[in-house]
């Protein structure tokens, strides 16, 4: 497995051409990390596009990938393509994650990865709308927890909250287990953790 993700990580696919290196890439121990959570018996979900999405179709997994750019879904299949890795398993959903996630139903998930925009409100958005998906013991991974719209509203508010357990907490992303299930809202009232 490290061998191949070095080979993604040599090779990565090019998928954002405004980016200096051709892809908005994350910490190598992330994707170290989805390669030791995840396999094909597993559903998945991730917001953005890139290295992840590729190992995700090298994985198997049962994975729905939600991503603002059409051009960013053709130049990913024609990576995968000239890589040789099959990406049948793969739902590519094209527009905002905030229009996307309200109407999406990919069913009860495994893993889900928020990597897509990271403006303020978007990736506490994105959990709001896509972790509800994840089932007891379901994981949640946040990337780009360095940046203030994640590190001051979602990673803040995912750190005091006990029905999500911290699994992974390195400087520019972290993973939680989630401990509940269902719908993510409640009134205030239901949140003393945060008194």
């Amino acid at each position: 497995m490290i061998d191949a993700l070095a080979g993604f990580l040599a090779d990565p696919p090019r998928v954002h051409p405004g980016c200096r290196h051709g892809v908005w890439a994350s910490d190598t121990s992330l994707y170290r990390f989805l390669v030791d959570e995840c396999d094909e018996t597993m559903h998945t979900l991730e917001t953005g596009l890139g290295i992840s999405t590729a190992l995700f179709a090298w994985m198997r997994t049962e994975h729905t990938c939600v991503v603002v750019s059409q051009a960013e879904v053709d130049a990913c299949c024609a990576y995968l393509n000239r890589r040789g890795i099959d990406h049948d398993r793969v739902q590519f959903v094209v527009g905002p994650s905030q229009v996307v996630l309200p109407t999406l139903e990919p069913g009860e998930l495994d893993l889900f990865l928020i990597d897509g925009c990271h403006g303020f409100p978007t990736p506490t958005i994105d959990w709001f709308y896509g972790a509800r998906w994840l089932g007891r013991g379901g994981l949640l991974v946040v990337d780009d927890t360095d940046l203030p719209s994640v590190q001051r509203s979602l990673s803040w508010y995912l750190d005091l909250d006990p029905r999500w357990e911290a699994v992974a907490t390195l400087p520019m992303w972290r993973a939680y287990r989630r401990c509940g299930e269902g719908y993510l809202g409640e009134e205030w009232t239901e949140q003393g953790f945060l008194q």
